[in-house]
C-alpha cells in the first residue's frame, strides 16, 4: 500500500515532511490546506475529503476517532516524557512496516513510538 499523509499541525513541517518526501511519501502539511488552529473534527473532514491518513502526534485523535466513525486512518506517534522520540530512520521504517502490513489504514488507529515498529 502506498501511504499519502497529511501532517498534523503539530508536526514540523519542514523537517519531518522534507525527510517523507525524499524517501518517496505523498504529504502534505495541514497548513497548506487549513489555517492553523482548525479544530480537529474538521482535520479529519479533510484527510478524508484528500484520501490522506493524518500522521499526529495530538492525543485528542484518540479520542475523536472513537466518535468518527469514517475517516482516512490515523497514525499516532506516542511520546511522553519518559519515552525517546523517535529517530527519522526509525519513522521511516515504521511507515515502511505500515505499509506492508495494512491493505488500507481506513478507520483504523496505528500507534508508533521508538519502541515498536
Amino acid at each position: 500500500m502506498k501511504i499519502r499523509l497529511l501532517l498534523d499541525e503539530n508536526l514540523s513541517e519542514h523537517l519531518l515532511s522534507n525527510m517523507l518526501r525524499k524517501a518517496g511519501y505523498d504529504v502534505i502539511w495541514l497548513q497548506q490546506l487549513a489555517p492553523y488552529g482548525t479544530i480537529d473534527e474538521s482535520v479529519l473532514t479533510i484527510a478524508a475529503k484528500e484520501k490522506r491518513t493524518l500522521y499526529t502526534r495530538d492525543r485528542d485523535f484518540l479520542r475523536l476517532s472513537e466518535k468518527v466513525k469514517n475517516h482516512s486512518g490515523i497514525i499516532f506517534e506516542y511520546r511522553n516524557n519518559e519515552s525517546s522520540h523517535m529517530t527519522r530512520q526509525q519513522i521511516l521504517k515504521a511507515l515502511a512496516t505500515i505499509a506492508k502490513r495494512h491493505s488500507s489504514l481506513k478507520n483504523q488507529i496505528v500507534v508508533i513510538n521508538s519502541f515498536r515498529y
